[in-house]
């Protein structure tokens, strides 16, 4: 899908449960004292991607009430979920060795594209590799 008014590739499908709104059905949501523009909603959650005033990218736990950094730009987010989707399948290696090897250059891609990727424990891509590890997204 193409947002032509903000020039970004976002993916059609649903990517670890995270799926693109329609560029006309964005809207802004006041959460923890800052705005944020929503851009997709993740499936089986209230959970909500959006992009902050500063242009970081968001995943909003709203049940948690906890505002995970994503990315440095929406185009960027989008990007390291086609890398999530293009491994996924390595990821479920019963290998830990293997599995292990190929989460380390995954994550390491990612910071090719945001060097902040894992800047914080709780970030939305260091919560991911570490439940991936972990093996709970095997079926993804």
């Amino acid at each position: 899908m193409y947002y032509k008014d903000i020039g970004v590739w976002v993916p059609d499908e649903e990517i670890l449960g995270m799926k693109f709104l329609r560029h006309d059905r964005f809207f802004v949501l006041e959460f923890l004292g800052k705005p944020y523009i929503i851009t997709a909603e993740r499936s089986g959650s209230n959970n909500l991607l959006g992009f902050g005033s500063d242009g970081n990218v968001y995943l909003l736990e709203t049940e948690n009430f906890l505002a995970r950094y994503a990315a440095d730009a929406l185009a960027v987010f989008a990007r390291e979920l086609k890398l999530f989707r293009d491994g996924k399948d390595d990821f479920a290696s019963e290998n830990d060795e293997e599995r292990r090897e190929k989460l380390r250059n995954f994550a390491d891609n990612i910071k090719k594209l945001d060097k902040n990727a894992f800047s914080e424990d709780d970030s939305f891509w260091s919560v991911v590799v570490e439940q991936v590890y972990d093996g709970a997204y095997k079926e993804v």
